[in-house]
């Protein structure tokens, strides 16, 4: 382990970190080898898991491109109901599939860069595609803002009135 892992964000050595801090397949109390765990610097930020997701600049992209799919999904299900035009079917349908892999690409990024909720690749995965994703996408704006609770949890609902 290097020195930097160590280190604190004040500079001070953690003492927790370097009393963990084996030899490479040393052999731990119980006689079992113990895992490598592969650290970083500690900083003084704080990094939360599970954040709330905030649209971004990524998160109107991932809107024009479902409604961009969902275009292309209404002309491929026209081209495919109406007669004798199958060459076209055969292209709006290459056009739908290689779009409906970019937009569940691109909303999955705008997930891990925690512009969109996780609801809305759900919603897209739907045998529905990106209908799916398009009313999820007004769900998701028409939702009211979370907001944190008025009240200590410890007061029942008389007391609230």
């Amino acid at each position: 382990m290097s020195a930097d892992a160590r280190i604190v964000s004040s500079g001070e050595p953690n003492p927790r970190r370097e009393a963990s801090a084996a030899p490479a397949g040393a052999i731990g109390a119980a006689g079992r080898r113990r895992g490598f765990a592969i650290t970083r610097p500690v900083t003084g930020e704080s990094e939360t898991v599970l954040q709330t997701p905030r649209p971004g600049r990524l998160f109107r992209w991932v809107k024009v491109a479902s409604w961009a799919e969902l275009a292309l999904f209404t002309a491929l299900l026209v081209a495919w109901i109406a007669p004798g035009v199958e060459h076209a079917t055969s292209i709006l349908g290459l056009a739908h599939g290689l779009g409906f892999i970019a937009l569940a690409l691109l909303i999955w990024v705008a997930i891990l860069r925690h512009e969109a909720p996780y609801t809305l690749l759900a919603a897209t995965l739907t045998p529905v595609g990106p209908v799916g994703s398009v009313i999820a996408i007004a769900w998701i704006e028409r939702r009211p803002p979370d907001r944190a609770p008025e009240l200590p949890m410890h007061e029942s609902a008389s007391e609230r009135v």
